[in-house]
């Protein structure tokens, strides 16, 4: 069995999250995103990881941003990785403004 890392806990609580915050059930974001109750399941419970198309897909169907569905989950997880990428950012506009960009 495939089971999902820290960061992919963390996307699907954050999915939970967001889809309390709509107000709207599991079965109907199932239901909108022709999600089978099984693949929903696993990936809730983190025996398997949501991918990008699913978070995107849930995302719509509940009015949501699934980019900030991430970044929430990042910041998150102990992986660091929103800390990481706002690092990667500066450093980038660091360069640019260095090489008059």
């Amino acid at each position: 069995m495939n089971t999902s890392d820290e960061f992919s806990n963390e996307v699907a609580r954050e999915i939970q999250s967001a889809i309390e915050a709509a107000g709207i059930s599991n079965a109907e974001v199932m239901r909108r995103t022709h999600i089978s109750q099984d693949y929903f399941y696993s990936r809730m419970r983190g025996e398997k990881p949501f991918n990008t198309n699913d978070v995107s897909r849930i995302a719509e169907a509940i009015g949501a941003n699934a980019f900030a569905i991430l970044i929430k989950a990042a910041e998150q997880s102990d992986l660091g990785l929103a800390a990481s990428y706002n690092e990667d950012r500066d450093i980038e506009a660091e360069y640019d403004a260095d090489q008059g960009a």
